[in-house]
């Protein structure tokens, strides 16, 4: 399976998109370990350890999750956005960090970790 033993945090304030995605995550074999759904739950998540990979929607109830991602970054931690706003320019200093259009494919999700673990995913 291609996330087996990788444990995850989600960044989703759409209920129904954070569902969907942590089912694709645990039949990709992932676990789900935290799921934060505003940008305060985002950045006290990013500083708990536990988990391999984070999957952070940029737009949160209006509020972005630069603070978080900018959290994860100074600790080295993979992650990347997703987004339904495509529009968006990430600032600068996150130019780096890989974004997924919503709405993704299974396909899209696995190849985008396994460019941000830089390693082997996808199935």
């Amino acid at each position: 399976m291609p996330f087996e033993g990788l444990n995850i945090l989600i960044v989703e304030d759409e209920p129904l998109i954070g569902f969907v995605l942590q089912d694709l995550i645990e039949d990709a074999g992932g676990r789900v370990v935290a799921h934060a759904t505003t940008l305060r739950e985002a950045e006290q998540c990013a500083e708990i350890e536990g988990f391999d990979l984070a999957i952070l929607d940029i737009n949160l109830n209006g509020e972005f999750s630069y603070p978080a991602a900018r959290r994860l970054a100074m600790r080295n931690q993979p992650f990347f956005f997703v987004t339904g706003y495509a529009h968006l320019k990430v600032p600068d200093d996150l130019s780096g960090v890989p974004v997924l259009d919503k709405p993704y494919t299974r396909h899209a999700i696995l190849r985008t970790a396994e460019q941000v673990l830089d390693r082997p995913v996808t199935a």
